[in-house]
């Protein structure tokens, strides 16, 4: 075979193997789809029959992330944000059940339209419209200091409109500290009309005290 021929043949060989690669790539991708599709039922089944290990085992199993109103279902029957992933507003959270980078949504305050929100040092309070508020805290005590450090954002913003980000992220750090640790909680609120908040708080500790900070219903 001459050096023309074995050039042909080459080009040949290459148009088929784009055929099937394009081919393979259609094929993968029916797959795929079907098997979301699979997922999805298979989950929708189990979410019926309230069959919460169920539906988490099926989270995991097909990758999924998480929606808020499975999540807080599920809060409601007593799993935590730890034992799945959850997408939240296009954010995908992995909360590790850990205290380093951690991440959690924040059912107090996810999808809930503000119709205040009062701060002092060591304190925010949000009132929602179906007339509850939240508090966002830490019950100071000795040997310990947690407060507000920054708020990066217009608070004020967040009236009026529903949250559709309310997620939290916890660092942790002991470095050169044998008797006490420090800690930075990111709040992190945001709407759809593109108003974000992050709110950081600060807490450091002998050691023996808590410097987690606590967002409950206040009544």
């Amino acid at each position: 075979m001459g050096l023309v021929e074995i050039q042909m043949e080459m080009q040949k060989l290459e148009r088929e193997r784009r055929d099937l690669t394009g081919r393979l790539s259609v094929v993968n991708a029916c797959l795929k789809d079907t098997q979301r599709k699979l997922g999805i039922a298979l989950i929708a089944d189990a979410m019926e029959k309230q069959k919460w290990d169920t539906v988490l085992h099926y989270y995991r199993v097909y990758g999924f992330y998480m929606d808020i109103d499975t999540y807080t279902t599920l809060a409601d029957a007593g799993y935590t944000i730890a034992e799945a992933p959850l997408k939240y507003d296009g954010i995908k959270i992995d909360g590790d059940g850990g205290d380093d980078g951690a991440r959690y949504v924040i059912p107090q305050l996810a999808k809930f339209t503000f119709t205040a929100i009062q701060r002092t040092d060591d304190e925010i309070i949000f009132t929602r419209s179906d007339g509850r508020r939240v508090r966002m805290w830490h019950e100071q005590d000795c040997c310990e200091g947690v407060y507000i450090e920054s708020i990066v954002g217009d608070l004020d913003a967040l009236i009026g409109k529903p949250l559709t980000i309310a997620e939290m992220v916890s660092n942790y750090s002991d470095d050169n500290k044998p008797h006490g640790d420090e800690r930075w909680t990111f709040y992190r609120l945001g709407t759809d009309f593109g108003n974000i908040v992050t709110i950081r708080w600060y807490g450091e500790s002998n050691g023996y005290y808590s410097t987690a900070v606590t967002v409950d219903l206040m009544d």
